[in-house]
């Protein structure tokens, strides 16, 4: 984890009124989980969800942060009991002073509706005002914003807002009119100045200009009359003023009137004169459109060829760059078939070496039935459950093999690798690219750490699933013959051939990668697979080779078991209710498929 501190996902432990236990407490946020889940990991630990999925993210990888190991499957679920027992922990209430005690699935429910130190906001449209919820009735006694009514008008509005309203707003309210002083109300004083006799008027004589009361304005016309004349006469000298101006004007608009004419009429056959030469300018006009609609067909045509010469460069860079791929996918082809050359050479050189041994033997057997014929004693006659030997690797490895149908193959391999991936790593064979990669998503979507490797795969792929394969103890490889060449590793405690190779010889290279002391060989056998395994069976029964055979439908009993007690007891669970037991053993299973393709 970061120096840093890390975001407190959970529940703070001040908040709880009791001791917590350590398991309840969050190893990432180190608070009380909220909403915990179990991780996948060989230890269960838990922890908060969220923390869990930043824990992820953050990492890049899923991983435990207790103990660093791979989160297996679905990486971490939900655990309802134990989410229960944290909402039944004692918390105390975060709101001082409030001294409420109870559990913490009914903390929120408190804080939110009972608490009396909560706080609220007022009620009253506009106002701003939090405070608990213990002094909420006083506040809203005492409110600015609490509607009230006018008591003139009755109009509500904010308790604020009433004494300005009742100055200076209220129709209600009584008045005095600014000229008579009388008192009346404030919707009336407009009615009222229209007649009120002391409202000052302007004098009617043009030129007077005096504001006189409407009661003494008849007086005023009869006292002022001399003024009245001499303004009147002033009006009519500045009118003769004016006339004389107005006549000078005229004559001067005149003069201008016919200038203007002149003009007028040099205008008009300057406008006829460029009419002519707009008309001669529409004919070039149309001559040019004409050549720039050709220019732009010209011009599409050239595009045209353009977009299709840059489509032919691009399939061509197309074409380059996928011969270039398919070039280095024949330089990889040829070094994977370089490096399977060079593998079946060494497969020839180890057959022919076990085919000159195995000549030698029989030479050996041959003769000694020769002196045996002669005149010395017959040997006894062998029963089925004698151990005789075939050196495959070693003969501590104890090969198995199990009848079942094709149907059933992916089954019993599962219930294999659920009992023994435990003792190390485990290689599968398959024959096919196809059934590598559909084996491979089985057993990971099971939750397996499983890795294929094939032909079709790069070589960084192939070098880092080998990698990975070498570095971890419970790991599962499954591979074509071909690509698990490169696998010079003999510490391999379980080999599966879950596809019966096509012959002995690799059958043979198979078996060599289990471990020489106690490792073990397991191969299902199908209907399908007759001929090859009476074959393997026949080589192996004749060699004393360690194996078992197993199956539903079989008398079962060990030719040689190289396995402890306990290891042959845990082999019972691979018969799906038929425990091994007896000492009587028959080759064949009691199975029609089996008879036909082992007779």
């Amino acid at each position: 984890m970061n120096d840093r501190q890390p975001r407190r996902e959970g529940f703070p432990t001040e908040l709880f009124a009791q001791a917590i236990p350590d398991v309840m407490v969050c190893p990432i946020c180190q608070c009380v989980m909220r909403q915990a889940v179990t991780l996948m990991c060989r230890g269960s630990h838990k922890a908060c969800e969220a923390c869990c999925e930043m824990w992820v993210k953050k990492q890049g990888k899923a991983t435990c942060p207790c103990c660093r190991q791979k989160l297996a499957g679905p990486r971490f679920n939900r655990d309802p009991y134990f989410n229960s027992l944290i909402q039944q922990l004692s918390v105390r209430c975060t709101q001082r002073p409030c001294e409420w005690h109870g559990k913490l699935e009914d903390l929120d429910r408190h804080q939110t509706q009972e608490c009396s130190q909560r706080e609220v906001a007022c009620s009253h449209a506009g106002c701003p005002h939090r405070c608990p919820a213990s002094a909420l009735p006083a506040h809203l006694d005492g409110c600015e914003w609490k509607p009230e009514p006018c008591a003139k008008c009755h109009q509500v509005m904010p308790r604020k807002d009433l004494p300005a309203h009742c100055a200076t707003m209220c129709p209600a309210m009584e008045g005095l009119c600014p000229d008579c002083h009388q008192p009346c109300q404030r919707s009336a004083l407009d009615a009222h100045r229209a007649q009120c006799p002391e409202v000052p008027l302007p004098c009617p004589v043009p030129g007077c200009g005096a504001q006189v009361a409407r009661c003494r304005m008849e007086h005023h016309i009869a006292t002022a009359a001399p003024q009245h004349v001499i303004c009147l006469g002033r009006l009519l000298v500045q009118g003769q003023a004016d006339l004389d101006a107005t006549k000078a004007a005229l004559g001067r608009s005149t003069a201008a009137q016919q200038r203007l004419q002149t003009d007028l009429e040099v205008t008009k056959a300057a406008l006829s004169e460029t009419q002519r030469t707009l008309s001669r300018s529409s004919a070039t006009q149309q001559r040019l459109q004409t050549d720039l609609e050709a220019t732009k067909a010209d011009l599409s045509e050239i595009r045209g060829t353009l977009s299709e010469s840059s489509a032919a460069q691009q399939r061509l860079q197309t074409d380059l760059e996928a011969t270039k791929e398919a070039l280095d996918r024949s330089t990889a082809t040829q070094q994977n078939l370089q490096t399977d050359l060079e593998a079946t050479k060494a497969a020839l050189d180890e057959t022919r070496e076990a085919l000159q041994g195995l000549q030698c033997e029989a030479e050996s057997q041959s003769q000694s039935r020769k002196s045996c014929s002669s005149g010395s004693r017959a040997p006894p006659p062998r029963v089925l459950a004698d151990r005789v030997q075939l050196n495959i690797g070693s003969p501590e490895v104890t090969q198995l093999f199990e009848f079942c149908s094709d149907s059933e193959k992916l089954e019993h391999l599962t219930s294999f690798l659920h009992y023994d991936l435990r003792r190390g790593r485990v290689i599968v064979f398959a024959n096919t690219k196809r059934t590598v990669d559909e084996l491979t998503r089985h057993l990971q979507e099971s939750g397996y750490q499983a890795m294929g490797i094939h032909g079709d795969k790069s070589h960084a792929e192939r070098g880092w699933a080998l990698d990975e394969f070498m570095e971890s103890r419970d790991t599962i490889c499954i591979a074509t013959e071909g690509a698990a060449r490169g696998i010079d590793e003999r510490d391999i405690l379980s080999v599966v051939n879950y596809d019966l190779p096509t012959c002995y010889g690799d059958y043979v290279r198979r078996v060599a990668h289990a471990n020489p002391r106690d490792g073990i060989s397991w191969t299902p056998l199908t209907p399908e697979d007759g001929k090859m395994s009476r074959e393997l069976i026949r080589v192996l029964t004749e060699a004393d080779q360690p194996c078992l055979l197993l199956g539903p439908h079989i008398a079962p009993c060990p030719l040689v078991v190289h396995l402890s007690p306990e290891e042959f007891n845990r082999l019972q669970c691979w018969q799906h209710g038929h425990p091994i037991a007896g000492t009587d053993f028959d080759a064949r299973p009691h199975h029609p498929d089996w008879h036909d393709a082992l007779r």
